[in-house]
C-alpha cells in the first residue's frame, strides 16, 4: 500500500501563473514594445519578475518560438 503526499497551498497564497499565462505575458510584452525587436530575452530575469521558476518561462519561450515571435539559439540565448 502506498501513500501519496499532498501539499495544500497556504491560505491566501496566490497560485503561480500557468505556462499559458506566462506565454501571454511575454507575447504582450513583445507586442507592446516592452521587449523590443531583436532584444535578448533573459529567462532568468523574466522568471524573477513573474515569481516563477525558469522552467515554465522556458516552456513559454519554446511555444512562442513555434509561433515565430522569438528565436532561440543554442549557446546564445533567446
Amino acid at each position: 500500500m502506498s501513500a501519496d503526499i499532498v501539499s495544500l497551498p497556504a491560505r491566501g497564497a496566490v497560485p503561480a501563473p500557468s505556462k499559458a499565462e506566462i506565454c501571454e505575458n511575454i507575447r504582450t510584452r513583445i507586442r507592446t514594445g516592452l521587449l523590443p525587436l531583436g532584444a535578448r530575452i533573459s529567462d532568468k530575469a523574466l522568471a524573477l519578475e513573474l515569481g516563477v521558476s525558469r522552467t515554465p518561462v522556458r516552456e513559454a519561450l519554446v511555444q512562442l518560438q513555434g509561433e515565430g515571435l522569438v528565436v532561440m539559439r543554442p549557446q546564445s540565448g533567446t
